[in-house]
């Protein structure tokens, strides 16, 4: 979290100073505005394939590499950025691709409206 916090602009310790030295709110503020989402989330949700749609435009993507072998096939090995020469999705993908985030904003509604007024 203390990472994140500061690619933010916040210090782990509390005291946050922006470019210009100006205190700013601190890492409380931060926890508050952000929960971790699991990678098989943010896959499951469709935002992978949403976030590669518009680094597919620069020549890159997020890449998800899974066990292939052994007992733990299936399982989620390593995430990486990947520069890649192909652009955009096969139609399966980007129907199914639409069809999750689709799901993703009628779930979650409510809460995205919600998170606007904090």
């Amino acid at each position: 979290m203390a990472d994140f916090c500061r690619s933010l602009g916040y210090s782990p310790a509390g005291v946050n100073l922006n470019r210009r030295g100006v205190k700013q709110e601190g890492v409380d503020m931060a926890k508050k505005m952000i929960s971790r989402v699991s990678w098989e989330r943010f896959r499951k949700d469709g935002m992978l394939w949403f976030v590669n749609r518009l680094l597919h435009f620069f020549g890159y993507a997020i890449v998800f590499d899974f066990y292939d072998k052994g007992s733990k096939k299936g399982k989620l090995k390593e995430v990486y950025v990947a520069r890649c020469k192909f652009r955009g999705f096969g139609t399966t993908s980007e129907t199914n691709g639409y069809e999750r985030v689709t799901k993703y904003m009628k779930r979650n509604a409510d809460r995205l409206v919600n998170d606007l007024g904090e």
